[in-house]
């Protein structure tokens, strides 16, 4: 069999075949892609530490502590969970899920 005929029987199945490689491909970037726009920042305290992030945040990112610290270090490019007061990092809760403390403590108590 040529590649002649070989075409001209199954054509529709080689551009089928094609097409849908090529927008696998396109949906795997599209949706790999993390869109750190809409994910809060944390400003980090003296003492703070990835995993402590992760005791406070993980419940709001509906992750375990482990895959919310491994997160934590790939979008934010750390090459350890060391990180220093001062940074901020971003945290894989939306800007509008991170609970505020609803206690009020006035300066004279």
């Amino acid at each position: 069999m040529t590649v002649k005929q070989f075409w001209d029987k199954y054509y529709i199945a080689v551009i089928f075949v094609i097409v849908s490689i090529v927008m696998g491909v396109v949906f795997l970037f599209v949706t790999s892609a993390t869109d750190q726009s809409n994910y809060s920042k944390v400003d980090i305290l003296s003492g703070d530490s990835v995993w402590q992030l992760a005791e406070r945040h993980a419940e709001e990112a509906k992750m375990d502590k482990a895959s919310f610290v491994a997160w934590v270090e790939k979008n934010n490019n750390l090459d350890s969970n060391d990180i220093k007061a001062g940074e901020s990092l971003v945290i894989p809760v939306k800007e509008k899920q991170i609970k505020t403390d609803a206690t009020i403590q006035l300066a004279n108590e």
